[in-house]
């Protein structure tokens, strides 16, 4: 096996234990209404939320030691802000998307929660 693909496998397998782990704390006395349905996709994409921010934060440490291990190589330094950058997208993206989720309970609901 080539390494990319083994740390691919490697970083899948601990994103399914994730999961698992959130959704057996989730479903362990099973919904009853629509409102546990509810409450139990705002956990799981509150879990994902978190995520996401943990593993940008990750992203962007990462680049930076790349690129202050680039040794003046201007191809890895264009590499690590690359990082850094995709890394802040994926922040504001999730930024945004929960701004939506709170534009649109607060139209329908007229409360946050």
């Amino acid at each position: 096996m080539n390494k990319p693909l083994t740390k691919k496998i490697v970083y899948l397998s601990f994103v399914a234990c994730c999961l698992l782990l959130v959704a057996s704390t989730t479903f362990a006395q099973g919904p009853e209404n629509v409102n546990d349905v509810l409450a139990i996709l705002n956990r799981l994409i509150n879990w994902m939320f978190t995520l996401l921010l943990v593993l940008a934060i990750l992203f962007i440490i990462a680049a930076a030691y790349n690129y202050l291990m680039a040794g003046g190589d201007p191809d890895k330094a264009k590499k690590a802000k690359d990082m850094i950058l995709y890394a802040a997208i994926a922040i504001a993206v999730g930024l945004v998307a929960r701004g939506i989720e709170f534009l649109v309970r607060q139209l329908i609901l007229g409360s946050p929660f």
